[in-house]
């Protein structure tokens, strides 16, 4: 009598192992591309929101001193605001209504302009601050990428 030899099955074959470290490659790359944009969103985000806490002191030291633009200084605006989370506090920094065309920050400095508003057109001047009335103020700070961003009171 022959002896059947029955051939047992075990283990993963050539072709499935290759599929799943495709798949898990796949995931990999995703992975390696969504986390550093997810990062530089949230440092934006965040700068965006220290921008508006300097403002918002701006307008407190504006309000508590009658309406007298001239105490909205540097360093009344420092004093005023708690610790920035991703600025220092010698970062945030004011001057006078700016030109559309000359106004600016480095990435890690917020300027806070007085009498400004921001600009909302043409496009070339959305997110610097251009004149406006004696009590707006325009806090002026630069996002990855070299965005200028503008946010006013």
């Amino acid at each position: 009598m022959k002896q059947q030899i029955k051939k047992r099955i075990e283990g993963f074959t050539i072709i499935e192992v290759m599929i799943v470290l495709a798949i898990a490659g796949l995931i990999l790359l995703i992975v390696f591309l969504a986390v550093p944009a997810l990062q530089r969103n949230s440092r934006n985000t965040q700068r965006g929101n220290d921008a508006a806490r300097a403002l918002a002191a701006a307008q407190e030291v504006l309000n508590n001193n009658n309406g007298d633009m001239a105490t909205v200084t540097s360093a009344n605006i420092q004093a005023a605001i708690a610790k920035p989370a991703y600025y220092t506090l010698a970062a945030i920094t004011t001057a006078a209504a700016p030109l559309a065309a000359t106004n600016g920050t480095t990435i890690d400095s917020i300027i806070i302009y007085r009498g400004s508003q921001c600009a909302t057109a043409p496009p070339a001047d959305v997110g610097k601050a251009i004149a406006g009335t004696t009590r707006q103020m325009a806090a002026v700070w630069t996002a990855e990428a070299a965005q200028l961003r503008c946010q006013d009171s």
